[in-house]
């Protein structure tokens, strides 16, 4: 491959945008050009240049080779995500900046931040500028698909090892797997299917032990795959790496050391998927900390309470509120709180509780006056206050004010609340959530093991299909592509369930029950919601048509099923 003195990058925009031929030159390609950028033999003054404004928001880039007047391949990263190795590559460009990184792997001098775009869909004007210049050092006769020898002289982790290859030492990403940090906090919640980090830590440790036990001082083989690229965003090589003639990532993957890393592309990605599902529907390695991970629902009355004012320190004072009901008639009784006076100033109640919870549910016993309280504020483990409810209360009396919750934080208190003309009166107030652990529970009074409930088991709905290429143009036919959901086990209600791309595009479940053995479609576009059909209202398509991965979350935040498919380029 020739060595680059001048790498071009032209920005078009499409109008119609389908499948694009990697192999079309600058000149062939139909589209609107917008502009050129040459990287070298400019002042920064004249690197600088406003292109026309187009009414689309899809663009494209090209790279290249100012020699030959051929399209090249290079890796190109979007705000900091890989998006592929191959160009033309199109965008659908979203309002703000947008930061384009291409990398050309084997040219030398040809890594660079090459684009800033701002605009919006309705006047897109496009800006151009140089922002930095990173040489990549350039290695000799690379070639993708070859295996190489090299001598490993030390493992970084249970994913990345150093190698003296080419008289040099570089650092190997091992391609396509994820091992967990070794320390819980680096982990993220559900990126392993699980939150127990602990267990993820325990298994990243193990992981590195490992792959030291089998790579370190030894001679093995690496292979480069075209469809990654050469290196990561850190500079990292990317390759395969083979022991004895075998793929030791894929090996990692099925001992449960890894999991796939579905955010990069890869030739194997689907042959390493399957393995991934064999590992995870045994139950070995990094799989074993889901099974860990079992939900207790409790059920507690306020242990501790303080109040805006009291009526007196022992009857119908705050601690009155605390423990189990015990005033059963609508009254004026000395077992609930009530304020110091009876007017109609705004008050309040604080109640703490024993055991912090992921709260589902809030019910208050009011006894007297009822229909006072007009907002609920939830307390955090750090003391931090979060707003859950206000609105006008109808609570009979005697009776219950209830409300549903959903955090995705720990409750270890309550504050309510309340103004009406005359006293105000509660009697008890109960917190009901999950818990991870039975010693997470304290044994007192006021929360018992006995109030603890069955296990909350992971529901067992899949992703069933992902139709991302719908017929024709994505864009004018948006449900045309959809997501398919089945119910393997008990009926269930969807409602706060969400359902998310790559990109964090999530889509919220309306109140629907999912029957056991029902399939639920999720449409991109528009229409009217049905107990099997339902519509996301987006005006843009979400399912990448060269790949992307659909995650599915339980109204609890559990990760409860992914689906990747490598689409088409």
């Amino acid at each position: 491959m020739p060595k680059l003195g001048w790498l071009t990058v032209i920005l078009l925009t499409v109008f119609m945008v389908g499948c694009i031929d990697h192999h079309i030159y600058k000149e062939e390609f139909k589209g609107r050009l917008l502009g050129v950028y040459e990287y070298e033999g400019e002042s920064e003054e004249e690197l600088y240049q406003r292109l026309v404004e187009t009414e689309t928001g899809v663009g494209c880039i090209v790279a290249i080779d100012s020699h030959t007047g051929e399209s090249i391949n290079a890796d190109i990263y979007v705000n900091g995500k890989y998006t592929g190795y191959s160009t033309p590559k199109c965008f659908y460009f979203k309002p703000g900046f947008i930061k384009i990184t291409l990398k050309a792997p084997g040219y030398e001098d040809a890594s660079r931040d090459v684009i800033i775009i701002s605009g919006d869909f309705t006047n897109f004007g496009f800006s151009m500028k140089r922002i930095s210049v990173s040489k990549q050092s350039s290695l000799v006769q690379i070639e993708y698909g070859v295996k190489y020898e090299v001598r490993v002289i030390d493992v970084i982790d249970g994913d990345t090892i150093e190698v003296q290859f080419q008289d040099r030492t570089e650092t190997i990403r091992i391609l396509g797997i994820d091992t967990p940090e070794i320390v819980a906090e680096k982990n993220k919640p559900y990126e392993y299917k699980t939150n127990n980090l602990e267990c993820l830590a325990d298994w990243g440790l193990k992981a590195k032990k490992f792959v030291n036990s089998m790579l370190n001082g030894k001679t093995v083989q690496i292979e480069f795959d075209e469809k990654a690229g050469l290196r990561d965003s850190f500079g990292r090589l990317l390759a395969y790496v083979y022991v004895d003639g075998k793929d030791f990532g894929k090996m990692l993957v099925e001992k449960g050391y890894a999991r796939v890393y579905v955010e990069g592309e890869f030739s194997k990605r689907n042959e390493y998927l399957k393995a991934e599902e064999r590992a995870f529907n045994s139950g070995v390695g990094i799989w074993s900390c889901r099974v860990k991970e079992n939900l207790y629902t409790l059920a507690q009355w306020a242990k501790t309470a303080r109040a805006s004012s009291e009526y007196s320190a022992s009857k119908w004072s705050a601690m009155q509120s605390t423990g189990p009901p015990d005033t059963s008639t609508c009254g004026d009784h000395p077992t609930a709180w009530a304020p110091k006076s009876s007017g109609a100033e705004p008050e309040w109640l604080e109640v703490y509780f024993d055991t912090p919870v992921y709260a589902r549910e809030l019910n208050i016993h009011e006894t007297y006056n009822s229909g006072f309280i007009y907002r609920i504020d939830l307390i955090d483990t750090e003391g931090r206050y979060h707003h859950a409810w206000s609105g006008k209360d109808y609570t009979p009396c005697p009776g219950w004010f209830n409300i549903s919750l959903n955090t995705d934080y720990k409750v270890i208190g309550v504050k309510i609340y309340t103004q009406i003309q005359g006293w105000e009166e509660i009697d008890a107030v109960r917190l009901v959530g999950y818990v991870s652990s039975l010693t997470e529970v304290k044994t007192t009074p006021t929360s018992t093991p006995s109030s603890i409930v069955t296990p909350t088991p992971v529901p067992q709905v899949k992703i069933y299909k992902v139709n991302y290429n719908a017929p024709g143009n994505d864009r004018y036919n948006l449900n045309g592509e959809y997501v398919v959901i089945k119910n393997y086990g008990d009926a269930v209600n969807l409602k706060g369930w969400k359902l998310r791309d790559e990109y964090g595009h999530t889509y919220v479940f309306p109140s629907v029950v999912i029957p056991s053995g029902g399939t639920i479609t999720i449409y991109t576009g528009s229409g009217i919601d049905t107990q099997t059909e339902l519509y996301w209202g987006r005006d843009w398509p979400v399912w990448n048509n060269d790949g992307d991965t659909a995650y599915l979350y339980d109204s609890l935040g559990r990760l409860v099923d992914s689906y990747s498919y490598t689409g088409f380029s």
